[in-house]
């Protein structure tokens, strides 16, 4: 092998993997939190007058997801080289116009691209496609010499099997809840101290001093203006901010109680914020819409705030709606222990992906979370509240790391199997 080969040779391995797990990284990340990536797509679309497409969404989001998701293994994998080196250079060639126009015009704060993973600037992320496009064209100028792990015989398999992995891990985190959660709301959290502002990491300011000698103008900082030098008049001065302060984790979190009003109709009333995260237990449930909550998950919810009353417990169900749908729901479910308060759409998207979801929390730290299909009975709720109270305060155990775990063997000893397979029919040839 000359040193021309080589070099492609070594090229070809870090361009593989760079890609590859760049890819596979963020359609990961997005297939973990669906939702998530399916709301990010909702802003671009607002953004771009197109609140048309908004219904198409979710189906977006999920087919973006899959498409990423198995472009990064087959670039790893060296699986269908014409037609995944082909797809990335395509893939790239639309999205990296698309995301230096994002980053010129700057119409979402963040791409989304990883999720809430990892949030990057916009035009972080336009510069990492400039290195992705590069990459995607020197596999594609290159794609006969990819060696591909798996033979001719079983890539059709390892295709059905990786669709069918990705579409049901998707499904599974749409239908329930993410199986790893990225946002300032996992479980084990104290939201009063993600809400709390370090004073010791404030606005930073430099002062600039403007100067006038021999009809021209200079600026100064205090170690740079000339003290000895009386004949320097002064002409200006001003603050220049040289580093932000460091923000909160949590920023916006209001709970605006509602109550009814003489004539029977839900008006906002005070702020319980304090109220409910300084409760020794309380429950909250969240409600983006209720016009959109699943039905019977509401009427589960009813029968748990009876018992949220027997063991005095605070209960509130949050929503953005309006006081009109509140109404009608409050009658409709037709239980006078119901408590309604009011919150901001963007603060409950990023609190729990379903509708209705529920919170337990025990002074502020959220103790356990669960989507509208698998909502908590009594006695789970009982058990709960005695560990709870066992702990005295102990942050829960995140059991993040274990999904994880158990869905790494579930990817990875198919594919093996797979593999196996295919050593064994290689040696089975090798003997004829």
């Amino acid at each position: 092998m000359n040193r021309k080969d080589r070099l492609i040779k070594i090229g070809l391995v870090i361009a593989r993997i760079l890609f590859g797990i760049t890819f596979l990284f963020s359609g990961f990340v997005k297939a973990v939190d669906p939702l998530g990536f399916t709301y990010k797509i909702e802003d671009y679309l607002i953004s771009f007058h197109l609140t048309q497409f908004i219904p198409l969404a979710l189906t977006v989001a999920v087919v973006l997801i899959i498409l990423e998701f198995l472009l990064g293994i087959f670039i790893l994998l060296g699986l269908f080289r014409k037609w995944s080196t082909s797809l990335a250079v395509l893939f790239m060639l639309v999205m990296t116009p698309m995301t230096l126009y994002i980053a010129l015009e700057n119409p979402v704060a963040d791409c989304g691209c990883f999720g809430d993973a990892l949030v990057i600037s916009n035009w972080a992320t336009f510069y990492k496609n400039i290195v992705l496009i590069s990459l995607a064209l020197f596999l594609f100028v290159y794609r006969n010499n990819i060696r591909p792990y798996f033979s001719s015989k079983t890539k059709n398999i390892v295709l059905g099997f990786l669709l069918l992995f990705s579409i049901l891990f998707c499904l599974y985190n749409i239908l329930y809840l993410p199986i790893m959660d990225f946002r300032p709301y996992r479980v084990g959290v104290n939201i009063p101290e993600q809400m709390e502002v370090d004073l010791n990491n404030g606005d930073v300011y430099e002062n600039i001093y403007i100067y006038e000698k021999d009809g021209i103008e200079e600026e100064f900082t205090e170690d740079t203006f000339p003290w000895e030098d009386s004949t320097w008049t002064f002409v200006d001065f001003k603050a220049k901010l040289i580093k932000e302060a460091k923000q909160p984790v949590i920023e916006e979190f209001h709970i605006v109680a509602y109550n009814k009003d003489s004539a029977g109709m839900f008006v906002k009333a005070d702020d319980i914020t304090q109220q409910v995260l300084s409760e020794p237990i309380s429950l909250l449930v969240v409600s983006l819409s209720l016009d959109d909550a699943n039905e019977s998950a509401m009427k589960q919810i009813t029968t748990m705030a009876d018992y949220a009353v027997a063991n005095n417990i605070d209960m509130q169900i949050v929503t953005s709606s309006e006081a009109g749908a509140i109404k009608q729901w409050s009658e409709k479910l037709g239980n006078a222990n119901l408590n309604f308060a009011g919150m901001d759409e963007l603060t409950l998207k990023t609190i729990i992906r379903s509708n209705p979801g529920l919170l337990l929390l025990n002074k502020g730290t959220i103790e356990a979370k669960w989507s509208s299909r698998n909502l908590p009975k009594a006695q789970e709720l009982d058990r709960l509240l005695v560990k709870i109270q066992l702990k005295k305060n102990a942050v829960p155990h995140n059991n993040s790391s274990v999904r994880l775990f158990i869905l790494c063997i579930l990817f990875v000893l198919p594919l093996s199997g797979i593999k196996w397979y295919d050593r064994r029919d290689a040696r089975i040839q090798t003997r004829k």
